[in-house]
Formats: structure tokens, C-alpha cells, sequence
């Protein structure tokens, strides 16, 4: 019984872990992506870019926070040939 107990135990470990991983992994993505959209935003202040194009770049960086989990699975559907390519 108790060899039992030490199965679900470790089990239970498991599943915590791999949850926490998870987490981690799509706090990692979002803080990746505010730095880039922090960085780009600089850029455009820096640069004193103004107008349609400020717009449409911040609309960019709008789609790419919305659709950052859409790119993983367009990437997980296509040929590992190709799929080395998009990864550079």
C-alpha cells in the first residue's frame, strides 16, 4: 500500500511540474515580446517616427502579442525541413 502511495505521489509531482512549466514558459513568451515592443517603441521615439507608420508598426506588434500562440502551431504543422528554416 504504501508502494502505492509513493506512485501517486510522484505522479502528483508531475503533473505540478509540468504545469509550473508551462506557466514559466508563456510568462517567458510574454516578457520576450513586451521587451521587443518596448524596444521598438523607443526606436520610433527616438527616431521621431510619427503618423500612419507609428501606427501601423504598433498595430504589428499588436498582432504579433494576439497571435504569438497561432505562430507556434503554423510552425508545429509544417516540414521539419522547413521548419528549420523559419526557426532562424
Amino acid at each position: 500500500m504504501s508502494f502505492e502511495y509513493m506512485i501517486a505521489v510522484v505522479i502528483v509531482a508531475i503533473t505540478i511540474g509540468s504545469a509550473a512549466q508551462m506557466v514559466e514558459n508563456a510568462n517567458r513568451h510574454s516578457l520576450d515580446l513586451q521587451i521587443k515592443s518596448d524596444y521598438a517603441k523607443s526606436f520610433m521615439k527616438q527616431n521621431k517616427i510619427t503618423g500612419g507608420l507609428e501606427t501601423r508598426i504598433k498595430n504589428y506588434l499588436d498582432y504579433l502579442w494576439i497571435s504569438s500562440d497561432a505562430d507556434q502551431e503554423v510552425l508545429n504543422s509544417l516540414p521539419d525541413n522547413l521548419r528549420k528554416v523559419y526557426s532562424y
